[in-house]
């Protein structure tokens, strides 16, 4: 019997160190569960924070869209402006060159007007000049002809 009764306490020692050890797992296991729930917490929330994120994402997303649409409409009009400027400017250049070469012709007509006036007044007084020389010419050679005359009657 003793052995018996030996036995039994074995068993009731084992049986308290299995409640012991019992009693830790439940523990640990209300700790993990304790744990687990952080854990889902965790998720939850960054979960959450990925939902905004993505939102974030898309807004911005969307943001920059309708910027790159302004700005393509916006390079879309300076070109245009650009392009109406340039035209505007050879035709205004153009007008400009052609007036200036009208006045060149103007200008190169009324030169050549008073070129011509110029050149009558110039043979104007070339015709006096050879006249007065002519005329010159005969007074002297009357007067050389005449004076030894007039000095015989003189004299």
């Amino acid at each position: 019997m003793e052995s018996l009764e030996t036995k039994v306490a074995v068993i009731e020692h084992d049986l308290k160190q299995i409640q012991v050890v019992f009693g830790r797992l439940d523990l640990a296991i209300e700790k993990i569960g304790d744990v687990s729930n952080c854990i889902n917490k965790m998720l939850a929330v960054h979960d959450t924070k990925l939902e905004a994120q993505e939102t974030v994402n898309e807004d911005i997303y969307q943001s920059l869209e309708v910027h790159r649409n302004e700005t393509k409409a916006s390079n879309a009009e300076l070109h245009s402006r650009i392009t109406t400027t340039t035209r505007e400017l050879e035709s205004k250049i153009q007008n400009t060159e052609d007036k200036l070469l009208e006045a060149i012709k103007d200008l190169k007509r009324s030169v050549e007007k008073e070129e011509e006036k110029h050149k009558e007044r110039i043979d104007k007084l070339e015709k006096t000049k050879y006249l007065m020389i002519g005329g010159g010419i005969v007074i002297g050679a009357i007067i050389t002809k005449i004076l030894p005359l007039l000095m015989k009657f003189i004299g």
